[in-house]
């Protein structure tokens, strides 16, 4: 996801300062190359967040796992950083209701820092509401069939890890878990 972002973000003209990498293979290397840009940028990707810090950024993107308590450490660097966040993270688009000390921290910890925290990007809302809500304005519905595929390798790591990407699954409709068939019910 960082790489997708890279890219979008260059594509814009936004002036990248910095990049942390957590994968030894991209510690050190440009993040043109990393990203698959075929050029270089001028931005070392660095394994130490205070180092990316230097060059001064006011908004830092962050893309590495889906839940705030694995989140949470990477928030607060960049919050102390005095960085404005923004994350593709699920969870802190509303993570009083699930992690509510942790959404606690790091909302005093964005305000005593005069800067914020916020959730963004392509949610599940587009994979798993947007049909229902689109079937919501039709006046009947006789059969709904419907299939999501993508690349994960596209997505990275966590995302693949997230699906069970690897992993053997024993029983054959956990596999089918986005990939179903629903019929309305007839009126009574």
């Amino acid at each position: 996801m960082g790489s997708i972002v890279t890219r979008l973000l260059l594509e814009k003209g936004v002036k990248i300062v910095g990049a942390v990498g957590r994968s030894p293979e991209k510690v050190g290397k440009d993040l043109g190359e990393v990203t698959g840009l075929d050029r270089h940028i001028g931005v070392e990707v660095v394994s130490d967040h205070n180092k990316a810090f230097e060059g001064g950024a006011d908004i830092a993107i962050v893309c590495v796992s889906s839940y705030l308590k694995a989140m949470h450490d990477h928030f607060a660097i960049c919050l102390e950083h005095g960085a404005n966040v923004v994350t593709i993270e699920e969870e802190t688009v509303y993570p009083w209701s699930t992690s509510p000390e942790l959404a606690n921290e790091l909302d005093h910890l964005a305000k005593a820092n005069g800067v914020t925290l916020a959730a963004s990007g392509a949610q599940d809302v587009f994979w798993l509401y947007l049909v229902s809500t689109l079937l919501g304005a039709a006046h009947r519905v006789d059969e709904v069939n419907g299939r999501c595929m993508w690349n994960v390798d596209d997505y990275g790591l966590e995302v693949a890890s997230h699906l069970r990407v690897g992993e053997e699954v024993e029983n054959r409709h956990e596999r089918m878990a986005y990939s179903g068939r629903a019929r309305s019910a007839p009126a009574e």
